[in-house]
Parts: C-alpha cells; sequence; structure tokens
C-alpha cells in the first residue's frame, strides 16, 4: 500500500492524478473541485466503482464550460 499523498499534472494530456492512501479513500465522503478556493462541483461518493463515470462527467462539462467562454 502507498501512504503517500501525490498530486501530478499532465499538462500535455491536460489531466490531474491524485494519489490517496487507502485508509484516506475509504473516509471520504465528499469531493469538492474548486478554482481559486471557489467551488465548481461537489459530489457525493456512494459508490467508488462509479468515480470514473463521475470525472468523465465533470471532464466534459468543464469542457463545456470552456467553449462557451
Amino acid at each position: 500500500m502507498n501512504d503517500n499523498f501525490q498530486v501530478d499534472y499532465e499538462p500535455n494530456k491536460r489531466e490531474l492524478y491524485i494519489n490517496l492512501p487507502e485508509k484516506v479513500w475509504d473516509e471520504i465522503d465528499n469531493i469538492i473541485f474548486t478554482r481559486h478556493f471557489k467551488p465548481i462541483k461537489k459530489i457525493r461518493v456512494f459508490q467508488k466503482e462509479k468515480i470514473d463515470e463521475i470525472f468523465k462527467e465533470i471532464d466534459t462539462s468543464l469542457k463545456e464550460k470552456r467553449k462557451r467562454g
């Protein structure tokens, strides 16, 4: 098990990678995305297996907002 908290950003892929220790991940109920400390999106985590779907929805939403300006 990896006990490190780490955040990596891949600018060429425009992807953010977040590594959390397993014990922390098990305790998370909400994920809050912010920009300049202002909440953009809050997600209630019900099923950890669906997190990929949720992140895909957020990515699509942010891309649409960028296109609109």
